[in-house]
């Protein structure tokens, strides 16, 4: 079962045509599941990890471009994921940190087995 993780938030926007509201509530947007993506947060319905959304950002896209590298995206889910980096922003680099360290270990260790 996956579990939402978000406080409650809801965003309304009128529609383009008419005057009816819709109503989205953020935190339905995020999920964490203990056996998918290593049981990091991801956008729900996706395989598409808070962490990758936000190494993307470190690298430099914006939302927009992020929202063009995975189209299947809604410029909104891109937009919670970062939200929720941004609001947990020293546990996730910590996390970032830790996998770029054990890659680089990985990394050390093939190279020496390969000599």
């Amino acid at each position: 079962m996956a579990m939402v993780l978000m406080p409650c938030i809801l965003s309304a926007a009128h529609a383009l045509h008419g005057d009816s509201i819709v109503i989205t509530a953020l935190d339905a947007m995020l999920v964490q599941t203990a056996d998918v993506c290593g049981g990091r947060i991801r956008i729900d319905g996706t395989r598409i990890t808070v962490h990758r959304i936000a190494t993307l950002y470190q690298q430099g896209q914006n939302a927009e471009e992020i929202a063009r590298t995975y189209s299947h995206l809604s410029l909104g889910q891109v937009y919670t994921a970062l939200a929720y980096y941004h609001a947990n922003r020293i546990e996730i680099d910590a996390e970032l940190a830790a996998d770029d360290a054990q890659y680089e270990d990985r990394q050390s260790q093939t190279m020496l087995l390969s000599k």
